[in-house]
């Protein structure tokens, strides 16, 4: 089965997910580098994913507020 490639993602888009994991690094990203870069799409799912996991209320609304911009 072939997977789909990630694609890259808008500039303000990369933007906005770089501010959330250095905002929420200590609670959800910790084990990421801390110079790591949002570029496609799947390291953009990851970070919604752990925003949703481990993020609270405010990281669930963050997530949310993410995704709207796909």
């Amino acid at each position: 089965m072939n997977t789909p490639p990630s694609t890259p993602l808008p500039p303000e888009v990369r933007a906005r997910a770089e501010a959330l994991v250095k905002k929420y690094f200590a609670e959800c990203f910790w084990f990421w580098r801390p110079d790591v870069t949002v570029e496609t799409s799947d390291t953009l799912d990851a970070v919604i994913r752990y925003l949703r996991e481990y993020g609270g209320k405010q990281g669930w609304r963050d997530a949310a507020e993410l995704r709207k911009c796909l």
